[in-house]
């Protein structure tokens, strides 16, 4: 049981939508992200209708953007560190351990 609802449902639903509205509904796994993350940087700056233009991407924008977001960078920010939300849950709760493929795990074994 799951104290956020039927996951796996409601996951379920987003990737088939996906398939229908690809311009409505944008899919991707932690996976693919973590595998190519700057393809799927840019596949969701299109998505939003705000693709990086050629200066940007010969600035290093996108190199930038995914360092600002990197585990690194947002796990080892202070908020993230330390405090509780109001539930008691620890904010470091949210970052998984970096580790790709355990959603196939939970299905294969």
């Amino acid at each position: 049981m799951n104290g956020y609802g039927p996951f796996w449902d409601h996951v379920l639903g987003y990737w088939k939508e996906s398939l229908v509205r690809p311009e409505t509904v944008f899919f991707v796994k932690y996976e693919e992200i973590k595998e190519k993350p700057d393809l799927h940087l840019r596949r969701l700056a299109e998505f939003l209708g705000c693709p990086f233009s050629p200066e940007e991407e010969a600035q290093g924008v996108v190199d930038n953007i995914l360092k600002l977001c990197s585990f690194e960078t947002l796990s080892n920010l202070d908020v993230n560190k330390n405090g509780r939300l109001s539930t008691g849950v620890e904010n470091g709760a949210f970052f998984r351990q970096r580790e790709g493929g355990r959603l196939e795990e939970l299905f294969d074994g």
